[in-house]
């Protein structure tokens, strides 16, 4: 938040027209971290006027509703995220007993992270591989989420990787049986995207616009209820998900095919 004041002075000076992209920062799970900060420094801004000429993008409807409920702005475009082409055809994963889930996001209370650990902890039919990737944002957070790792019972294997570089990312979760996400809340979710890209389901919470996952055979959308995560945990099966793949990619390349960015795009910032 503290860099919106600037570029909106500098446009002026160079007579610039300004988008503000919230990227779903006004959502309620992103607000209630830290709240009487943000609407402090929201009243800020409404006070002195800063905004009122922006442009706003927001890419669905609740990001639309958010900014307006926020900002007052009337000038919203929706449009929806531009997401990575998807992969031609799967990648062959390597033979293994257990489960191989995958966490790839900024590990910070928002993503909610405790709360897999937490579900996890009480999985005890299953053997699971769940390694960790992201940058650490929080340290005291992740503190937290350590203690709950090492509390872990002997057939949960977790491991921290660390941080991926953009390049590698198709490659890395390529090699997964299940994306773990139960994030307090998206308004896209690249890395979910970037999952269903490389063609592997996803177990997300109803926090995110891709929502009736489970009908089409691509992952599971859940309310954040921890014992019903570790039955749905305890009900994985590897055949299952990998039924799953096939429908992940073909999905993700009807959403890439059909989603005509380019020009809308183009309209946004030329307009």
């Amino acid at each position: 938040y503290q860099f919106v004041v600037y570029p909106i002075w500098a446009s002026k000076k160079i007579d610039a027209k300004v988008v503000i992209a919230t990227r779903g920062m006004l959502q309620e799970g992103a607000i209630a971290n830290k709240p009487l900060k943000k609407k402090v420094y929201f009243s800020i801004l409404r006070l002195l006027g800063v905004l009122n000429k922006v442009r706003w993008h927001a890419t669905d409807k609740q990001e639309n509703i958010d900014i307006k409920n926020t900002f007052k702005g009337e000038e919203i475009d929706v449009l929806k995220n531009i997401p990575i082409k998807p992969l031609k055809e799967l990648r062959k994963l390597q033979a293994n007993n257990a489960i191989k889930l995958i966490y790839l996001s900024l590990v910070s209370e928002k993503k909610n992270l405790t709360f897999l650990l937490q579900a996890l902890k009480r999985t005890n039919s299953l053997e699971i591989e769940f390694d960790i990737y992201g940058p650490i944002k929080d340290v005291e957070y992740w503190n937290e989420c350590k203690i709950l790792i090492n509390e872990m019972p002997m057939n949960i294997k977790v491991s921290y990787k660390g941080e991926v570089n953009p390049e590698d990312v198709t490659e890395t979760i390529s090699k997964y049986n299940l994306f773990v996400l139960p994030t307090l809340g998206e308004n896209f979710g690249h890395a979910i995207f970037e999952s269903f890209a490389c063609g592997v389901p996803v177990l997300i919470s109803d926090k995110t616009p891709w929502i009736n996952l489970e009908e089409k055979n691509i992952g599971y959308d859940l309310a954040l209820d921890e014992t019903l995560w570790t039955k749905t945990i305890e009900s994985l099966d590897i055949e299952k998900l990998n039924s799953m793949r096939i429908d992940s990619l073909n999905f993700a390349k009807v959403y890439y095919t059909n989603g005509n960015f380019k020009p809308l795009y183009l309209k946004l910032f030329n307009n």
